[in-house]
């Protein structure tokens, strides 16, 4: 069993199409980045975190909806 889970983030941009893995630290770290760089502009913001029950499927699919 993994110790955290991995949202699949799927797209395209001016070099193709992407496809890879990240996880939730990975996104509070972008978005504590993009506050930062644009002060003043609204960065949505993300699922809180959560010390127990993180792995919980609601949970997950919470955060893959939200993220």
């Amino acid at each position: 069993m993994s110790k955290f889970t991995v949202y699949n983030i799927k797209g395209c941009d001016k070099t193709g199409d992407f496809d890879v893995f990240r996880r939730f630290s990975d996104f509070d770290i972008l978005r504590d980045v993009m506050v930062g760089r644009w002060p003043g502009c609204f960065i949505p913001p993300i699922p809180a975190k959560k010390a127990i029950g993180n792995k919980d499927e609601n949970v997950v699919e919470d955060r893959r909806r939200f993220l």
